[in-house]
């Protein structure tokens, strides 16, 4: 089942994994359709591909109705109860009057406290949202810089391989066995080079995920001391 991708990427991929099922089953699979498929799904929409069937098909899930809801406000409660209070006497002995005006205090306290912490959700979300996607792009910089210094290892491997094999078979040491090992020489140090950019990205996406979790960290310290004071 997939639903709506976040990236391109992840797309492609997906791409990739069903052509590759499809030709191993002898299906067909037109590739150029199902990728406007993925593109343009919305919510509770999703493309089931079964072993089963000929092609992916699109499904759309049911809404889940619940007349369940969250806690009420007093003017919802007031609205409820209207018409189905008891009668109560005109002026109410004090003992009688405690108990609601503590049942009304408690209902003052809760709300403020929703407030408060719904306040600093809204403080936190765009910082939370600026360092979840410097993450994210810090994850996609190593994910390319590991895939370019896997590429210069190899190709460092097949100059040094080429250089060693004309230096022992060819006839004689000539400008064409230097020039190989002057390219292997340089191969090596462009991947020595990548390798030095993959462990400054690393760093960075460390660095990135650390402030994530000290924003969450901090959010929820305070949300308790929300909690505590209410």
């Amino acid at each position: 089942f997939l639903g709506r991708l976040q990236t391109e990427r992840d797309k492609m991929r997906v791409l990739d994994g069903l052509e590759g099922a499809a030709a191993a089953a002898n299906a067909r699979f037109d590739k150029s359709k199902i990728s406007e498929i993925l593109s343009g799904l919305g919510s509770r929409r999703f493309l089931m591909n079964n072993v089963h069937e000929d092609a992916p098909v699109v499904f759309e899930s049911r809404w889940a109705m619940s007349y369940l809801r969250g806690p009420l406000t007093r003017e919802q409660i007031k609205r409820l109860m209207d018409g189905r209070r008891p009668a109560v006497a005109t002026q109410p002995s004090p003992a009688a009057a405690s108990p609601a005006a503590s049942g009304a205090a408690e209902l003052r306290r809760r709300e403020q406290r929703d407030a408060a912490m719904e306040k600093l959700r809204k403080l936190f979300a765009p910082k939370l949202a600026r360092a979840q996607e410097k993450a994210r792009n810090a994850a996609q910089v190593v994910e390319r810089e590991q895939g370019q210094a896997r590429g210069a290892q190899v190709q460092t491997a097949v100059s040094i391989g080429a250089t060693v094999l004309g230096a022992l078979f060819g006839r004689k040491l000539g400008s064409g066995t230097v020039g190989r090992g002057t390219t292997a020489a340089r191969g090596a140090a462009r991947a020595l080079e990548q390798q030095q950019d993959v462990a400054r990205a690393k760093e960075d996406l460390a660095a990135a995920e650390q402030e994530v979790a000290r924003l969450e960290s901090e959010l929820q310290t305070e949300l308790a001391k929300v909690t505590t004071d209410a």
